[in-house]
């Protein structure tokens, strides 16, 4: 017979959800950024500095997500169904 998954631990079930939930929330700050810069122009002569300007926001809005994320996808990996025998 071929190997059998083992359910999830109550543990993986919550880090598992906190996942979930966190990667909808990333989604959600993603166009909430995205809604707040769309409305800004930039002043002629000076397209270069608004952009330098938006890649550094989302840089410092964006990385601490990101490592959030990887250390919760970390911890769901951990958590994880293990194969039976």
């Amino acid at each position: 017979m071929g190997i059998i998954k083992n359910a999830r631990t109550v543990p993986g079930k919550i880090v598992l959800w906190v996942f979930i939930a966190y990667c909808l929330f990333f989604v959600v700050e993603l166009f909430r950024f995205y809604d707040g810069i769309k409305g800004i122009d930039s002043v002629a002569g000076y397209e270069n500095a608004t952009l330098a300007g938006f890649l550094a926001a989302g840089i410092i809005i964006f990385v601490p997500l990101l490592l959030i994320g990887l250390l919760l996808a970390f911890f769901t990996w951990l958590t994880r169904a293990k194969a039976g025998k």
